[in-house]
């Protein structure tokens, strides 16, 4: 047995902080299982430490495993179990493929054990995938069985990891955007307004609220000049008066196209800076009038 198995609230723990490796690594354990269906052969997920995390395989085995402590808590490295196939894919971080009386424990004598290690973005050992079965049934295929599904996993868990910091990537540029102190729209390049920020909410109110209706052509009245402008690639940096609210209001106004390689079109970006109206000091004219 190991020298190390963890009670029940360690073991949930160690789940816990290996629930990513879990969760992406069992759909390609089961693949892995159902290849060697019938053929008594069971599977292993450790972490990085050793402790096996999940076990999964044809009954008969996996249940001769679970007699000698081959179970979720159990530690597989050296130190605590003695030279196995997981134990020195930990140590030399490359697989391995070891059989019978290579093994430390008399029990592993009759078991040929394939281990592939999974690492993560940085090249750090995240975890072990170990294939075991009886030494007849083991071809040196089995390896590369194992490393193959060991690769994808790491394949999932960068892209999980991209996927993530993506989306708090996009968090922080929407946060940004509508913290922007002046009016920000963009359109498709019939003039279908797709995103807006707070500011230009706040500056053109009940027309930008119908978002999913509403089209350039309401706010500008030269909407087809700009477009035109945009066909041709050209930037606009103007002074204009737009329809906001229920009033016409001046704006610093700029138009940019942006090319969309996503969805293979262009888009515009307009920016609008309100121009308030200069309002004269009652005081200084009353001061004024009277010399």
């Amino acid at each position: 047995y190991s020298n190390k198995i963890l009670d029940e609230t360690e073991l949930q723990k160690r789940f816990a902080k290996n629930r990513n490796l879990i969760l992406t690594a069992s759909p390609y354990m089961d693949q892995l299982i159902n290849f060697v269906k019938g053929s008594n052969f069971f599977a292993l997920l450790n972490d990085s430490d050793g402790c096996i995390l999940n076990a999964i395989g044809d009954e008969q085995i996996l249940s001769e495993a679970f007699a000698i402590k081959m179970i979720p808590g159990a530690f597989m490295d050296e130190e605590n179990i003695g030279t196995n196939a997981m134990s020195m894919v930990l140590s030399y971080k490359k697989p391995v493929q070891l059989s019978g009386k290579h093994h430390f424990i008399k029990a592993y004598h009759k078991w040929t054990c394939s281990a592939a290690p999974i690492f993560n973005s940085k090249n750090e050992v995240i975890g072990v995938l170990n294939l075991s079965g009886y030494t007849d049934n083991v071809h040196p295929h089995t390896l590369g069985m194992v490393v193959a599904a060991s690769n994808a996993i790491e394949e999932m868990i960068k892209v999980k990891e991209y996927n993530k910091l993506q989306n708090i990537s996009n968090k922080h540029i929407n946060n940004i955007f509508k913290s922007i102190p002046v009016a920000i729209i963009t359109s498709d390049i019939n003039g279908k307004i797709k995103v807006c920020n707070k500011k230009a909410i706040d500056l053109l109110g009940n027309q930008i609220n119908q978002v999913k209706i509403a089209y350039m052509k309401d706010i500008i009245n030269d909407w087809e000049k700009v477009r035109n402008e945009m066909y041709l690639g050209n930037n606009i940096s103007q002074k204009i008066s737009i329809h906001a609210l229920k009033n016409k209001v001046t704006c610093n106004f700029i138009a940019n196209p942006i090319y969309n390689s996503e969805d293979n079109e262009i888009e515009i970006v307009y920016v609008f800076e309100e121009l308030k109206k200069v309002k004269r000091d009652r005081k200084s004219t009353r001061l004024n009038s009277s010399h």
